[in-house]
């Protein structure tokens, strides 16, 4: 290199030397052009602006001796006007650029458009114009771009090797006509056009990482203007692929950085992750410590970073992500100046982060300049302006904020105006058009008085459902459109949104790959929405959708995962296809659902899992609709029908107790009859929230801590709630002795409802009266019946099952459970074939292959409820914990009993969202076990030989009796029942016996 250097240096240094000779004529202009091309050769090799400086007037001198029309002086031309270019590269000096498109259309002029140059100089001309619509914003310089560049590509026919370039460089033309002008039809053509390039390009050609980028930027716009999450997807992987072929120290490494960190943070927009944003704040300081701080593209940079600044606030509510983000914008801004194409955009964004500052921090000044920022960008957006609909939206909100503060009515006019405007300016088809119509409706619904002369009820209804069913719009956009609808509707008008309201918030957990993101994701679903829909329904009369409304609003992340084990029976002989198609497809989703990422996963592979997780989700939901047109199926996996549900209760009634803050009320679901309304007007709930709170503090603190609270607590059930339910069940001739299913909403799922009682004296209590069973949802209890009633089933009634006795006296980390062994010992006594795995035998994997061999099971060790993180809830073994999700995904074949003594299976104490019931005896009833017992928290380690004994000597009764040989995880319940009366016959305190519970058939 360096001797390379040395030769030009001894080169320029002769041609001086022979020019100092000659006298001027025209034998000096080939001379002239020979030193010109010397010194432009150095200058890009060691960046010397006085090499470039000195070819220029080389340049200048030798066109000077050209003939007019002389093709040397054409070419001459050609140069100057590339050396013009390069030192405005270098020094930005808006003359040298004015210069260098002045002597490229003198060149042009001189190329035919027969001669072989002309594509080039076409090009080279757009570079120029184009480099001038960045200065100075004028639209007619980049439709003069799109013109040149469409001729250049005339000009390279298939086949032609120049046209791969031609074909990104208009595409990139286009693209930035787009996202300045908004012309739809850009994005498309630009699309094709990237990938008509990139398969022209031969592997290993150096072009082919920025035609990748380009590509990642359009697909990027079209999600923007379409809303198809996949657009992303590809976007992102063209964008990672561009990054991995450019070489080290590329110049085109930092802008591909933040066209990534751009599509990330779309997608986390879209699908939450936080990974995603971390990546995208991350690529873009990547690309601040790449840029050279006078590099003319840290004008993008700038604004995408200041971007993510602002995404990254609304994540975790930094006030030094938000004050930086304003930073850079006015920094931006400055950059702008009027007449800038770029100043309305730059506006609006300074706007939006002034106005989420003020929001934080009450400072009026804030808000009125992000008032005076939306106008000022306002006035420059003309009609047809792309981002005039955001500016007029932005304002609005705004004006409805400054409403809220002064109480001006004319204001909030003006914001009503203001939106009507925007969705007259923006395409029908917009996404966007979403979050307008919905701030339009919910201005309306919040501010009915102040815009009483123009308030219609029907027009704000109307607004909300077009909001929330808007084709184009991002799932989260129409969710949140819904959630709103919901919240600002009461009575009859509510139950038209409510169903769009659980469907939206169903795709809304959809979008996440695994039941572990959904379960994060649910937490910012609010949770009593089902209760208060039900409430309404009922003070409609109209019971069954209250029943409807319950089971599709509860447990949704359960509602999904049992779509994944639907049975499809009656499809079988020549739709054989299809079943087996929707097996292979439900597989793949659980399978993804039930997944966990190691701390080894890189991000890469996540968005990989993700992306394939949506494309067998778009396949999956395709073959579910190929299924409804079949006839018999057209409500296949639509949310069920009473019709349906109340077969749940043909073992005996099943008890839905809804809590809300609209009204309480028990619904008695039987199997021949419309539901059963009692009301339970001296319930509350604030008093069901305040007991559950009671009784959160009682399991802290040790239930014998505190026995005078918890029986306060079963006495107000007792009298507010359960009394008035046994009145109604003897009036349907529910006979004592005889089994009810409990199905508790909201903070009751928390609280014992079956040890209910006065427990005073002789007087009866609930267990004394009816054997109590608990189900999360209806659809959950039909599983466990029909699992039997399956041709796939091979269930018969066993006069010996397989019992697999799971037993650690003493577990690493865990203190000591000395009764186990007694407890094994009376079990073994009973039933007849019993495998143990005990002590260092319950090891991780042989606890999992006995799941497999065993339909009965009996966990006596340790286990652990993750509040937050229910899905790896554990039971403790001797290596390592048996998480939920590892018996989930181990899917028991023949599960049919799980007797789990084990401190805190049933618990859903503590829990944020109790009514989604996600712990280990729920879950246990989801993998396939018909009936589970379980513990709602700690217990006492001496009551369980007891127990166990009395349950399974009930259980075997017959077989041990000799009457008999029926064994029928149906009669656990009923069991239970005898072995807890056995429990208080021997004077274990009520709060010991109290914390058993069954679960299922």
């Amino acid at each position: 290199m360096q001797s390379n250097i040395q030769d030009l240096g001894d080169a320029v240094t002769i041609q001086r030397a022979v020019l100092s000779c000659d006298h001027p004529n025209k034998s000096s202009s080939a001379e002239l052009t020979k030193l010109a091309g010397y010194l432009r050769t150095r200058s890009s090799r060691l960046k010397r602006t006085q090499d470039l400086e000195e070819a220029i007037q080389c340049y200048r001198q030798a066109f000077i001796f050209h003939p007019a029309g002389h093709t040397d002086g054409r070419e001459t031309l050609s140069d100057l006007a590339d050396c013009l270019y390069a030192l405005y590269q270098q020094q930005c000096g808006e003359q040298n650029l004015e210069q260098a498109i002045n002597y490229n259309r003198k060149s042009l002029l001189l190329h035919t458009k027969e001669h072989p140059g002309r594509a080039t100089r076409l090009e080279k001309l757009a570079l120029c114009i184009e480099a001038q619509f960045w200065c100075k914003g004028r639209a007619e310089d980049v439709e003069e771009v799109i013109t040149l560049r469409r001729e250049a590509l005339m000009l390279c026919p298939p086949g032609n090797s120049g046209r791969p370039d031609a074909l990104i460089n208009l595409s990139h033309a286009l693209r930035t006509r787009y996202i300045n002008l908004g012309h739809m039809q850009d994005v498309k053509e630009s699309i094709s056009f990237n990938k008509e390039a990139l398969h022209l390009y031969p592997e290993g050609h150096p072009n082919r990482p920025m035609c990748m980028n380009n590509l990642g930027l359009s697909l990027c716009d079209e999600y923007h203007r379409a809303g198809r999450i996949q657009d992303l997807d590809e976007a992102i992987s063209y964008h990672r692929k561009a990054l991995l072929l450019y070489p080290m120290g590329h110049e085109n490494i930092p802008v591909t950085l933040t066209n990534l960190a751009n599509c990330l943070e779309a997608r986390y927009d879209e699908v939450g992750h936080i990974q995603e944003m971390e990546t995208a704040i991350e690529s873009n300081k990547q690309a601040v410590l790449l840029y050279h701080a006078d590099d003319l593209r840290s004008t993008y940079l700038l604004h995408t970073l200041a971007g993510c600044l602002m995404s990254q606030y609304e994540k975790h509510n930094r006030i030094e992500d938000l004050q930086q983000a304003v930073d850079y914008f006015r920094r931006l801004l400055s950059q702008c100046p009027p007449g800038h194409l770029h100043r309305p955009a730059t506006l609006n964004n300074l706007g939006k982060c002034l106005i989420k500052q003020h929001m934080r921090l009450g400072t009026l000044q804030c808000l009125e300049d992000s008032i005076h920022n939306f106008k000022e960008a306002l006035e420059l957006c003309h009609k047809d302006h792309p981002d005039r609909p955001y500016v007029l939206t932005n304002l609005a909100t705004c004006y409805v904020v400054q409403y809220e503060k002064d109480g001006k009515d004319e204001i909030l006019k003006e914001a009503v105006e203001l939106l009507h405007m925007a969705i007259k300016d923006i395409p029908p088809d917009h996404p966007f058009l979403t979050r307008i119509l919905t701030l339009l409706a919910s201005t309306y619904a919040d501010h009915a008085k102040a815009l009483k002369q123009n308030y219609d009820p029907q027009e704000f209804f109307q607004l909300f459902s077009q909001a929330a069913n808007h084709p184009t719009a991002t799932i989260k956009d129409r969710y949140s459109a819904s959630l709103k609808w919901v919240e600002r509707l009461h009575g009859l008008s509510s139950l038209h949104a409510y169903p769009t309201y659980f469907a939206l918030a169903d795709r809304y957990l959809l979008m996440r790959s695994s039941l572990t993101s959904r379960y994060e994701l649910l937490n910012s679903i609010p949770p009593w929405h089902s209760c208060d829909a039900a409430a309404f329904a009922i003070e409609a009369e109209d019971l069954e959708k209250a029943v409807e409304f319950l089971e599709q609003g509860g447990n949704m992340l359960w509602s999904q995962m049992g779509r994944y084990r639907m049975q499809l029976v009656a499809l079988q002989g020549e739709r054989a296809p299809l079943v087996e198609e929707f097996t292979r497809l439900s597989r793949l989703m659980e399978r993804s659902a039930t997944s966990s990422i190691s701390n080894q996963t890189t991000q890469r592979t996540i968005e990989e899992q993700a992306s394939t997780y949506r494309r067998v989700t778009e396949e999956w939901e395709a073959l579910v609709e190929q299924i409804r047109n079949v006839r018999g199926f057209g409500n296949f996996l639509l949310p069920p029908r009473y019709s349906h549900l109340q077969r749940s209760s043909q073992n005996g009634p099943v008890i839905i107790i809804n809590v809300s803050v609209v009204r309480c009320d028990a619904l008695i679901i039987t199997v021949q009859n419309p539901p059963v309304l009692v009301p339970l007007p001296s319930v509350r709930m604030v008093d069901v929230h305040r007991y559950t709170l009671e009784f959160i503090d009682v399991v802290r603190e040790g239930p014998s801590c505190r026995r005078s609270l918890i029986l306060s607590i079963l006495r107000n059930l007792w009298d507010d709630m359960i009394l008035p339910i046994l009145d109604k069940l003897q009036e349907l001739g529910v006979r004592p002795g005889s089994r009810i299913w409990w199905c508790p909403t909201s903070y009751l799922s928390c609280l014992p409802i079956h040890a209910a009682g006065p427990h005073k004296g002789r007087n009866q209590n609930l267990p004394d009266l009816y054997v109590s069973s608990y189900t999360p949802t209806l659809s959950a209890l039909l599983r466990s019946i029909h699992a039997d009633t399956s041709p796939c089933s091979t269930y018969t009634k066993n006069p010996s099952p397989r019992l697999l006795v799971i037993a650690q006296p003493r577990t690493p980390g865990q203190e000591g459970i000395p009764k186990v062994k007694e407890e094994i010992g009376r079990i073994q006594t009973l039933v007849k074939s019993v495998d143990v795995l005990l002590g260092e035998k319950a090891t991780h994997q042989a606890v999992l292959n006995g799941l497999g061999d065993h339909s009965w099971v009996h966990f006596a060790c340790h286990a652990s409820q993750k509040v937050g993180d229910p899905f790896n809830s554990r039971f403790h073994l001797h290596d390592e914990s048996l998480t939920l999700l590892n018996i989930m995904e181990a899917r028991p074949e023949e599960a049919q009993f799980a007797f789990l003594p084990a401190c805190h299976s049933a618990a859903v104490v503590g829990n944020i969202r109790p009514h989604e019931a996600i712990n280990l005896a729920n879950s246990l009833q989801f993998v396939g076990f018909r009936s589970v017992i379980g513990t709602m928290y700690a217990m006492a380690d001496i009551d369980g030989p007891l127990l166990s004994e009395h349950v399974y000597k009930h259980l075997f009764r017959r077989v041990n009796d000799g009457s008999g040989d029926l064994v029928d995880y149906r009669d656990a319940a009923e069991a239970l029942n005898i072995a807890t009366r056995a429990l208080r016959d021997a004077g274990v305190p009520i709060e010991r016996w109290i914390n058993f519970v069954h679960i299922g058939a």
